[in-house]
C-alpha cells in the first residue's frame, strides 16, 4: 500500500550530554535531508553519535541528562522543535515516524501482552474501536510473517524468540502507515540466519508502502543494498555524505576512505595486512577544535586546526567536510 511521504529535513541540530561535571557534545551542528521514499544509511564507529541523532529526532532523551536544539526538525509541513513542539511529537512519532530500535526485549514492555501494546499504540493514533485495532494488529503480524497472528496477541514478549519480537516492532512501527521509518541497527541482536530475514521483511515493506527510512548501523557492506544516500559521521559530525555509489566508489573524507580500507582489506587482501585506523575515536570529555579526525590523519596540516564545513566535492550532490579531501581518483 502506498502512502503519502514527506520530507525530512534538520536544520542544525545539537546534542550536549552533561554529566558528573563533563559536557560532551554528541551531535554537532547536524544537517542532512531525506527526501520522500529515500533510504539513508547512518554509519561510523561505535559512540560516534548515531544513536543519539535518532533519540534526539524523536525527542526521546532525557532532558535532564541532555541539551537537545536545533534550528528546525520538519518533516513535511509539522516542525518537531519549533513552538509546541511536544504536541508536534505526540501527534507524530507513532504515526508519521515509526521506530525499530535495536533490542526487542528492550523495546517491548515485559508486562504487557503483545495485543496489548500493539492496539493501544494504534487506538491512540488512529482512533479505533477494541475489535478493529484488534483485527488490525492480527492483520500486521501475519504481514511480517508470524503465524496464528491472532494467538499471538494473547502472548507477552518472554514467550517470543528475538526473531519474532523484532517482527512485532516492526509490525508495531508500520501499524499507523508512518511516511518515515527509523530503523536503529535493527538486526544487532538477532543471529546471522535471522537478520537477513529481517532486513528482507523491512526492505519488502519499504518498497510496497513507499516509506522514507534512516538505517542506523556499522555494516558497511549491508548498506549497499539498503541505502540510497550514505552520511558518515565522527565525533557527533557529519563528515561526507553522497550517493551509496559516490560514498562507496569515490570516497573523498580520509575517515570515509579509512572505514572502507579496513572492511575491504578483510577480503581483498587475503595475504595482506588488515588495515586499521591509528589511536581511537575521541574520549567522551574532548572537546576538540579544528577537524575532529585530524589526530589520527594521515594527511593533516595547519589548516585542519579550524573546523571545515560540508562543501560539495565532484557532483552537487556529495558533500564532505575536509580542508584536503581527496579528488576523485585519488589515493
Amino acid at each position: 500500500m502506498s502512502i503519502a511521504v514527506s520530507q525530512l529535513s534538520v536544520d542544525r541540530l545539537n546534542v550536549v550530554y552533561r554529566a558528573a561535571g563533563q559536557r560532551r557534545h554528541a551531535v554537532d551542528d547536524v544537517s542532512f535531508v531525506v527526501a520522500p521514499g529515500e533510504s539513508l544509511g547512518l554509519v561510523g564507529e561505535s559512540g560516534c553519535g548515531k544513536s543519539t541523532l535518532a533519540m534526539a529526532l524523536l525527542g526521546l532523551l532525557d532532558p535532564e541528562l541532555a541539551r537537545t536544539r536545533a534550528n528546525s526538525v520538519r518533516l513535511g509541513d509539522i516542525d518537531l522543535f519549533g513552538p509546541g513542539a511536544d504536541a508536534a511529537r505526540s501527534q507524530t512519532l507513532g504515526k508519521r515516524i515509526g521506530v525499530i530500535f535495536q533490542n526487542p526485549l528492550v523495546a517491548l514492555n515485559p508486562v504487557l501482552t503483545i495485543g496489548r501494546q500493539m492496539m493501544d499504540h494504534m487506538r491512540w493514533h488512529l482512533k479505533l474501536s477494541a475489535e478493529a485495532a484488534r483485527e488490525r494488529a492480527a492483520a500486521l503480524l501475519s504481514e511480517v510473517g508470524i503465524v496464528d497472528a491472532a494467538h499471538r496477541l494473547a502472548g507477552y514478549p518472554h514467550e517470543l524468540s528475538g526473531g519474532m519480537l523484532q517482527r512485532v516492532t516492526i509490525a508495531m512501527a508500520l501499524a499507523c502507515e508512518p511516511e518515515l521509518l527509523i530503523a536503529d541497527e535493527p538486526t544487532t541482536a538477532l543471529d546471522a540466519t535471522v537478520q537477513a530475514e529481517i532486513v528482507d521483511l523491512i526492505l519488502a515493506l519499504r518498497r510496497s508502502r513507499g516509506l522514507g527510512l534512516i538505517w542506523i548501523t556499522h555494516d558497511l557492506a549491508l548498506l549497499t543494498r539498503i541505502a540510497d544516500r550514505v552520511a558518515v559521521m565522527y565525533a557527533g559530525r557529519i563528515v561526507e555524505i553522497g550517493s551509496i555509489t559516490q560514498i562507496y566508489n569515490r570516497p573523498s573524507h580520509p575517515y570515509t576512505r579509512a572505514l572502507l580500507a579496513s572492511v575491504r582489506s578483510m577480503w581483498e587482501e587475503s595475504k595482506g595486512p588488515f588495515r586499521t585506523i591509528p589511536s581511537a575515536p575521541l574520549g567522551s570529555d574532548t572537546d576538540l577544535e579544528g577537524c575532529a579526525f585530524r589526530p589520527r590523519c594521515a594527511h593533516q596540516d595547519k589548516t585542519c586546526a579550524s573546523r571545515p564545513s560540508l562543501v560539495v566535492v565532484g557532483e552537487a550532490d556529495h558533500e564532505v567536510a575536509c580542508w584536503r579531501p581527496v579528488a576523485e581518483g585519488g589515493t
